[in-house]
């Protein structure tokens, strides 16, 4: 299969807070620290550079490739060729992305002026053993096939329009050539879906926040009686409103009715229904309003519908995350959260921690940011579960634990953001993941109630 390998290690210098860091993504990466420590620039600058990264890729396609195409209509291309290239595009994907960024954070151009991203990646395994065939266009009008016989290196592009007035203009034909090799070598990059902590918001305002309507009304309103009018230029105004992750999900609850119709693979392998157990109750979609169905504590046969504004916080913080796992995860994404805790009791938050410990086990990829010691303690528990020992079979039946939770240290990559930078935290078999700060917090929280206590009580 064709991709990165497992390591990737990202390379950051001036990204907002962060003066300069490393971070290597694993199967689960955990980013704790305190506010403004650059956290959440992190996690969006993670989930832009996969979402653009077709669009940053260049091979560099020569004209005779353009040339033969649109005289003859047909091309094969020697894959071997373009394989000796993936080093330098991997190199130029990260300059333009780290050029570019403010797109992603919907920030002036000189914010991110001094900052330089770069990519430490384990060189590209490529297969050619898989076959592929796909298609450009509608069903009814097929304008270009792609396809690579199962053990050949050869790729071939047909246009399949007989008529030379309807061939393709030559962008588009450099465009698709492009694509295709992109799509081959970096395959098994992760398709990244991130939940904002803007989420709550989001999930109860999202016909308000429109992107596509009230905006581009408003944007109309100011126009209105004006004679210099640009469309484009009301466009980029429209569009640039939101950092990117931010619009993404607005666009993804926006669309929850048609988003409903598909099923993630994860129903297909026996869906973890963690969300369900967390909440005590189920969404239903419908086509004007989300509604939660709470369980009955009276008759746990029936739920109590529940319209979503009028539902718990958390109900609200969880809608995003359980429509992206019935309906749209795959194996093989990249699923970002920031602050997973949010409105979530601490006996929630820990089964936050087992849920995703899940997925991850189901190969998904999990990032998230969090404040939570909760969190960061119970996937201590679950590393450390990871071990054989006497007494084990006891503790999982007492609490509940289950064998498709367990993580082993490897899996786990853990940072602290600090002082303009992150420290890695050593994740242990036997100990677990030991987080200094929260452990200094709580122990003076503690110290400072003990103190107020005796000094009450010696009165």
């Amino acid at each position: 299969m064709n991709g990165i390998n497992d390591r990737m290690i990202i390379k950051y210098k001036k990204l907002g807070p962060i003066k300069e860091a490393d971070l290597e993504i694993g199967d689960m990466t955990v980013i704790c620290g305190g506010n403004n420590t650059g956290k959440t620039y992190l996690s969006y600058s993670i989930f832009g550079l996969f979402k653009l990264w077709e669009q940053l890729a260049d091979f560099s396609i020569g004209n005779e490739y353009i040339d033969e195409l649109s005289e003859k209509g047909f091309i094969r291309i020697d894959l071997k060729k373009f394989e000796q290239k993936t080093d330098k595009v991997i190199s130029a994907i990260f300059k333009k992305y780290s050029e570019n960024i403010q797109f992603v954070f919907s920030s002036q151009e000189d914010e991110f002026s001094d900052l330089v991203i770069q990519g430490n990646i384990d060189k590209i395994a490529v297969d050619y053993s898989d076959g592929i065939e796909s298609m450009y266009g509608t069903k009814k009008n097929r304008i270009i096939q792609i396809r690579k016989e199962a053990d050949s290196t050869l790729l071939e592009i047909t246009i399949l329009s007989k008529n030379l007035n309807d061939i393709p203009p030559i962008s588009f034909l450099e465009s698709v050539i492009n694509i295709s090799l992109t799509e081959f070598f970096f395959k098994n990059l992760p398709n990244p879906f991130l939940i904002p902590a803007e989420r709550s918001g989001i999930a109860l305002f999202y016909k308000e926040l429109d992107i596509h309507k009230n905006v581009l009304l408003e944007q109309l309103t100011r126009y209105e009686r004006s004679t210099d009018f640009n469309p484009f230029d009301m466009m980029g105004k429209v569009m640039a409103r939101y950092p990117l992750p931010i619009k993404e999900h607005i666009d993804f609850i926006r669309d929850l009715e048609q988003i409903k119709k598909q099923k993630s693979s994860l129903i297909q392998s026996k869906y973890p229904k963690g969300i369900e157990s967390i909440l005590e109750g189920s969404f239903k979609i419908h086509k004007e309003e989300v509604v939660f169905y709470a369980k009955n504590p009276k008759d746990k046969r029936r739920r109590t519908p529940v319209p979503l504004y009028l539902s718990s916080s958390a109900a609200k913080s969880l809608l995003g995350l359980d429509v992206y796992l019935k309906h749209a995860a795959s194996e093989g994404d990249l699923l970002l959260i920031d602050e997973p805790e949010l409105n979530l009791h601490p006996d929630n938050q820990r089964k936050i921690a087992r849920l995703l410990a899940t997925l991850v086990n189901r190969k998904i990829k999990v990032l998230i940011t969090t404040h939570s010691d909760y969190i960061v303690k119970e996937l201590g528990n679950l590393v450390m579960l990871s071990n054989n020992f006497k007494g084990k079979k006891s503790i999982l039946r007492k609490y509940k634990y289950k064998e498709e939770q367990f993580l082993s240290p490897s899996q786990l990559k853990v940072y602290i953001a600090n002082n303009g930078t992150i420290e890695n935290v050593y994740v242990d078999s036997k100990s677990g993941i030991e987080i200094e700060t929260f452990d200094k917090v709580i122990n003076e929280m503690n110290s400072s109630s003990e103190d107020i206590y005796f000094s009450i009580n010696a009165e």
